[in-house]
């Protein structure tokens, strides 16, 4: 089903919306011996990570407060299958240093500053030794 299908009552601002406009949900679920639950979601176009973020507090805020339980959204991401690494490593790129970003600078840094070679249509990177 359509996110805002599912969550109809939702209410973000227009980017938010945006952002997840063409994301199915495949399943909620809430786990008893975690303190958290989990909304896995399916999409053709990446969400940024920030998005992501502030998507789980409004879902926690407006739909799952009385849970007491965190809320983590998981992507399948269904992209064009005619992507060559290069082209996909581009597009991902931005998206994976913003993610790393979100909880290690050190790590984003590295990546960003990764050599980058596709040999047999793999992606390879060289990390930089930091002195």
């Amino acid at each position: 089903m359509k996110f805002y299908d599912v969550f109809s009552e939702l209410r973000v601002d227009g980017r938010l919306e945006r952002a997840f406009d063409c994301v199915e949900v495949v399943k909620i679920k809430s786990f008893r011996s975690a303190p958290r639950m989990e909304v896995a979601l399916m999409s053709e176009k990446i969400v940024r990570p920030t998005d992501q973020k502030r998507m789980e507090l409004e879902l926690k805020r407006q739909y799952f407060y009385d849970s007491g339980k965190e809320v983590q959204i998981v992507f399948t991401y269904a992209l064009p299958a005619t992507n060559q690494p290069e082209e996909m490593y581009k597009t991902c790129l931005p998206y994976l240093i913003e993610e790393l970003s979100l909880s290690n600078h050190l790590d984003a840094t590295l990546l960003e500053n990764a050599k980058v070679s596709f040999p047999e249509n793999r992606i390879t990177l060289c990390l930089t030794e930091s002195n």
